[in-house]
C-alpha cells in the first residue's frame, strides 16, 4: 500500500473489484484442486486463484462466491468470498483485474478476518502491463514468527472470509449539509485507509475515519465536477464551479425533489478512463427565526392573596431543519430574557389593612430550557419550547394579622407555536402562541 502515496490516488467510496458488473449471489464458480495445484476463475473473469502444487495434500473444492455490499468500513459494490482454504500448505495468490482500467497502484485490497474485522493488506503487488492487482495468502501452517493479525487469520484459515478491492480517493466533505443558496467547498483528497498497528504483520485494521489525507489538486490532474451526472450542475440541484483548490458548490434556491444531491469530481489522469469520486450533500431550507413576546396585564404572580402585575417576556430562537428527518427541525440559539414586571398591587378583591410582600420575583419562562422541537403536519410547522417557569416568593397579611407565605419556587411549564410557512409576507409572518391565563404569546418568524 506505501507505492499508493508516491502518486495521486482516487475515487470516494470504495469501488467493487467489478464496478460495472454485479454478480448474482446465487454464481459461485467452483473447482476440485489436487495436488498438482491449478486455477480458479470468477465467473466474469475479474478474479483468478493462483494455487501452487503442494498447497493441499487432498483434492480439495475451492470456490469464489460473489458477495454484494460487504459490510466493511468504506465498502460499497460487489465482493468476493473465498470457500475451501480451511489447510492451505502453501501461499495463495489472489489477482484481480483492476475495474474500468482504474491504475493499480490507486488501489488497495481487504479481506476480513475470523472474528469479523476488515483487514487491509499492506503490501500489494501492482502490474501496470496487465492491469492488475495482487496480494498473497500465506500458507496455513502457523510459522513461529506470525504474531498479531496474521496469526488470527492463520489460526482459521481464509475459507468464507470476504475481500474487496477498494479505492484511497475522496471527495470531502463525503457527506455535507448546504442551506439553500448557500455554499460549500469540496476538494479531492488521499486518503491513506490503514491502521497500521504493528509492523511485523502485512495486515492492517481498516479506519472508520478519514485520516492522514492530502489534497489532489487539478493543477496535477484535471478534475471535472458534476451534481447529479450534471456537468457544472444546474439551477434545480445546484451548481459546482472548479477552481485552483478544488471546487466551490452552490445550493439551489429550493430544497430539490430528489434530495440529498450527489457531488461527483472526474479525473483523466495520463490518459486512463474516467475516475469518479462522490460526495452526498443533503439540501436544507434555510429555516426560520422566531422572535417571542409575552404581554400580561393581570398575571398573578403570588400563589396567595389577590395579587397581580403587569409583566412581559421575551424568548428569540432559531428553527433549523433536522439532518436526520426530512420533517424535523431543531431549536438552536434560544435566548431567553427574564420577565418584566411592573404596577405590582392588590386587586379589588382585597381588604382594607390587607397587605403583601413579594420577596421574590415571577418569571413567565426561565432560563432553564429542557426540550425543544419543531415538527411538520401538513402546511404547517408545529413547536413546542419546554422549560421553567418561577412563582414569586410572598408573604401575605391580612388585616386581622393573619401570615401567609408562599415559598415560590419553579414549575414546569411550555410555549407552543404554529405557523404555516406559505403564508409568510415579504418573509415575515406574525401568530399568536398558547395564551397563558390573562397573558399571551405573540411570534414573529422571519425566514433565514
Amino acid at each position: 500500500m506505501k507505492n499508493v502515496f508516491q502518486t495521486v490516488l482516487l475515487v470516494t467510496v470504495l469501488v467493487a473489484l467489478v464496478a460495472c458488473w454485479t454478480p448474482p449471489d446465487n454464481v459461485q464458480p467452483t473447482k476440485t484442486i489436487g495436488a498438482e495445484g491449478g486455477t480458479l476463475l470468477s465467473a466474469d473473469g475479474s478474479v483468478t486463484l493462483e494455487i501452487p502444487a503442494g498447497t493441499f495434500s487432498n483434492p480439495t473444492l475451492v470456490s469464489l462466491e460473489p458477495v454484494t455490499n460487504p459490510n466493511a468500513p468504506w465498502g460499497k459494490g460487489s465482493g468476493w468470498r473465498l470457500g475451501g482454504l480451511e489447510v492451505q500448505l502453501k501461499a495463495i495468490k489472489v489477482k484481480f483485474k483492476n475495474p474500468d482500467d482504474v491504475p493499480a497502484a490507486w488501489l488497495g485490497v481487504a479481506i476480513q478476518d475470523p472474528s469479523g474485522a476488515w483487514l487491509g493488506f499492506r503490501h500489494v503487488l501492482v502490474d501496470e502491463t496487465t492491469k492488475t492487482i495482487s496480494v498473497t495468502l500465506p500458507a496455513q501452517t502457523l510459522p513461529a514468527s506470525a504474531t498479531g493479525l496474521n496469526a488470527r487469520v492463520l489460526r482459521r484459515g481464509f475459507s468464507k472470509n470476504d475481500i474487496f478491492v477498494f479505492s484511497n480517493l475522496f471527495v470531502t466533505p463525503v457527506h455535507a449539509s448546504v442551506k439553500v443558496k448557500a455554499t460549500r467547498d469540496f476538494v479531492l483528497q488521499a486518503c491513506d485507509l490503514l491502521n497500521i498497528s504493528n509492523p511485523n504483520d502485512d495486515l492492517d485494521p481498516l479506519v472508520p475515519e478519514l485520516s492522514n489525507c492530502f489534497q489532489i489538486k487539478p493543477e496535477n490532474n484535471p478534475q471535472t465536477w458534476t451534481v447529479n451526472g450534471i456537468n457544472n450542475g444546474d439551477s434545480s440541484v445546484g451548481k459546482i464551479i472548479g477552481d485552483p483548490v478544488g471546487a466551490t458548490y452552490t445550493a439551489p434556491a429550493t430544497v430539490p425533489p430528489d434530495n440529498p444531491v450527489q457531488v461527483a469530481v472526474t479525473i483523466h489522469p495520463k490518459g486512463t478512463k474516467t475516475l469518479i469520486a462522490f460526495a452526498s450533500v443533503n439540501i436544507t431550507g434555510a429555516g426560520y427565526k422566531v422572535v417571542g413576546n409575552y404581554t400580561s396585564s393581570a398575571y398573578t404572580v403570588c400563589g396567595i392573596g389577590p395579587v397581580v402585575a403587569d409583566l412581559s417576556d421575551h424568548v428569540e430562537f432559531n428553527l433549523i431543519p433536522s439532518l436526520s428527518a426530512k420533517d424535523e427541525f431543531t431549536v438552536e440559539d434560544i435566548q431567553n430574557q427574564a420577565s418584566i414586571q411592573t404596577n405590582f398591587r392588590l386587586t379589588a378583591a382585597a381588604l382594607p389593612g390587607d397587605v403583601v410582600k413579594q420577596n421574590s420575583p415571577a418569571d413567565v419562562l426561565n432560563m432553564n430550557m429542557t426540550q425543544a422541537a419543531a415538527t411538520v403536519s401538513g402546511d404547517e410547522i408545529g413547536m413546542a419550547l419546554e422549560g421553567k417557569g418561577t412563582g414569586s416568593a410572598c408573604t401575605f397579611t391580612t388585616m386581622g394579622g393573619n401570615s401567609v407565605t408562599d415559598p415560590g419556587g419553579m414549575f414546569d411549564t411550555a410555549v407552543f407555536l404554529n405557523f404555516k410557512p406559505g403564508a409568510f409576507v415579504n418573509g415575515t409572518q406574525t401568530v399568536k402562541g398558547s395564551p397563558y391565563p390573562l397573558g399571551e404569546w405573540v411570534y414573529t418568524i422571519t425566514e433565514l
